[in-house]
Parts: structure tokens; sequence; C-alpha cells
């Protein structure tokens, strides 16, 4: 049977699919313009000769990618399109790394100090230490491990003294630790030490004159003057110094000389001071002879050239400690500077002073010798 004719361009009619079908209708179908993957039709537009669609994109196994072809996603987020969406998510993993970031540091830091600790409990437990102190590096020598603990010692009673500075019955003594190292343990302990005294046991010589402190443990808690000779001792202390260098004898300590200048009435419980007079009378009955002097460079040169004799001083406050008191110059140097005993600090009489500056430095000059 002939086919009809077509009348189109190329004189032949179209076919009629519906009518006559095709093998090609299911490509043919498929190419067209506004049908999906799948064959569907949907409404699309054509803009600048391109057919564009509403219609979301779809993978090859059908399943909706949810972007349009204009980019657009139906059904918009609350958080806002592709973009802000991964920008949100971007900086919420920051923070969360941030955060990951310094636990992370605080614990290396926690287990830092506890290896730290650890390592030095070890180094202690084993045995590895300073075995004189284990404050002390290993590797120190045993003189500087010796000098590192009398200054480490130190600065543990100096501050148990600072914590209890208000609790001392007179404040010269915490003021005391703090202008004289060397009294640091003295102080320390001060507040339950005993009060009586004890004999001075060292050797003693003629024309030696020992350096005695205030502060001394065998008499520094001994009452005087209204608190303790730690404190107001110097008059008593220096007058011991003489006689002891004078005579030979150390038969009257600091503290034997406090009780009798108590009783003569030379010192009192309202006057931290030592009257003139412990020197001007109480010396006769101490087998010493005493004579006082305006003080001058010159009177104390003549008096120390004789030899024989000593100086006791009556030292301003301020010179070399914050209060007036008594000290004694022993001896005449060969450059004429003089040697000075203080009993209120050991740094100044570690070195030598010229006449002039003790003279300056003085209210009174007492010659003591022995009596004839």
């Amino acid at each position: 049977m002939a086919l009809s004719s077509n009348s189109g361009r190329n004189g032949r009619q179209p076919h009629d699919v519906r009518r006559f079908g095709s093998t090609n209708e299911r490509d043919y179908t498929r190419n067209r313009p506004g049908r999906d993957l799948k064959g569907h039709s949907h409404q699309s537009t054509r803009r600048d000769g391109k057919y564009r669609s509403d219609h979301n994109y779809r993978t090859l196994t059908g399943h909706d990618t949810g972007y349009s072809l204009s980019g657009k996603r139906r059904g918009r987020s609350p958080l806002g399109g592709g973009g802000q969406r991964r920008e949100l998510i971007l900086a919420v993993v920051a923070i969360v790394a941030l955060v990951v970031l310094i636990l992370g540091i605080s614990s290396c830091a926690r287990g830092c100090s506890k290896g730290s600790d650890v390592t030095s409990d070890s180094v202690a437990a084993s045995g590895t230490g300073n075995e004189a102190d284990s404050r002390v590096s290993a590797g120190a020598s045993s003189e500087l491990t010796q000098k590192f603990t009398t200054a480490l010692d130190s600065n543990e009673k100096l501050a148990k003294i600072a914590r209890s500075a208000g609790d001392y019955s007179d404040k010269r003594l915490p003021e005391l630790a703090l202008l004289e190292p060397d009294a640091i343990s003295f102080v320390a302990s001060q507040p339950n030490a005993s009060t009586k005294a004890s004999s001075y046991d060292d050797e003693v010589k003629q024309g030696t004159y020992p350096q005695l402190l205030d502060w001394d443990s065998r008499w520094g808690n001994v009452s005087y003057a209204g608190s303790v000779l730690a404190v107001t001792g110097s008059g008593p202390t220096s007058l011991s110094i003489a006689y002891m260098g004078l005579t030979g004898k150390s038969d009257k300590t600091p503290a034997d000389i406090a009780s009798a200048s108590t009783s003569a009435g030379y010192a009192t419980d309202s006057d931290p001071f030592t009257s003139d007079d412990l020197f001007s009378k109480g010396t006769a009955d101490l087998g010493l002879t005493c004579t006082g002097y305006t003080p001058s460079s010159d009177n104390l040169y003549s008096i120390l050239s004789e030899g024989g004799s000593v100086v006791v001083v009556k030292l301003k406050k301020d010179f070399d400690s914050p209060y007036e008191h008594w000290a004694v110059v022993t001896a005449l140097n060969d450059d004429n500077s003089v040697t000075l005993c203080d009993p209120t600090s050991k740094q100044a009489s570690s070195h030598t002073w010229a006449m002039g500056t003790i003279a300056g430095n003085s209210e009174g000059f007492y010659a003591l010798s022995v009596s004839q």
C-alpha cells in the first residue's frame, strides 16, 4: 500500500505520531525542550534562545539535587541560601576548633605542671638531691650549700617575723631584724625564749675587747629599761665590753651589769636609755676609774694614745642606728683611725672610723681605765 505524500517544504506530510508511532519516538521526546530526564513535561520558558526551567535538577539516578536551573532553591531554608549556610557552618566549625584548642592548651599546662612536681618529688625521693639541704641543687659545693642554707633560713625566719610583727611587745624588736641580719634568728625566737641569762664562757684576754652584741641569746631577752637588753642594753653591754678587755675577766656580763644598773636607778622602766651615771658613778664598783671629757678629736686622740684606757661614747641617733646609744672606742690605729665596738651594730663594728667622725657624732666621752 502506498503512503500519502506530505505537503511540507520537502513536499512530504509530517508523520502523525499519534496515528503511526515511531521507532524514534522515545529519543525524540527525551530531547525535546521542556521535558525532564524521565520524559515528563513541565513548564519551561525561552530566553535569549535558551530554555530555562523552574524545575529542580535531578541526578542521573533521578534524585532531586535541591537546586533549580536558576540557582534558587524552592522552599528556602530559614538559614538562607547555600552560600550563607556554608559560611555559617564554617564559622561554627572555627568556634568549635578554637574551644578545643583552648581546652587542649589548658590541659597541657596542667599536665606539664604535674609533670614538674612529679619530677621534683621523684628526685627528692630517689635521694639524688642535695643531701645537706634539699632546697639547694645537688650540684652545689658544700661551701655554697652552706651559704644558701644560711640565707634561706634567714629569709624564712624574716618572713615569720613579718607575719607576727604586730605581736611583739616592742616595735624595735622586729625592726632589729631588718637593721641587723645577724639578729634575725634571735628576733624570730624571742617571743618564746627564756628570760634567764646564761654565763659568758668565751675566752677573755686583758687588752683584747670582745665584740658583744645586745641581742646575744645569752642575755638579749633579759628585761631592762622597759623592754629587753636586745634593744635597750647598749649601756650595760658597752660597760661589759670595757670591763672584760681592761681586766681580762668575764664575770660581769651585760645581764649582770643591767641588774646592778636597775638596782642603782641608772635605768627605769619609763626610760629606755641608760643614764650617764652608770659610767660616772657605777664603774667604781667594778674596779674601774672614769673621767668625763668633751667630745672632740683631740681628746679622743689624747686618751687613746696614752694606752691603758678606752672611751665609752654616747652616739647620736641616726649615726649608725635610728636611736641614741652607747658604744666603746677601744683602740687608736697606726693610720690614726679608731676601732669601734658598737653593741647595736655588727656592721658598724666591722671597720675602722675616722676620729673626727666619731667625735662629731658623739654627745659624751667617758674614759675608763683600771683603778690603781
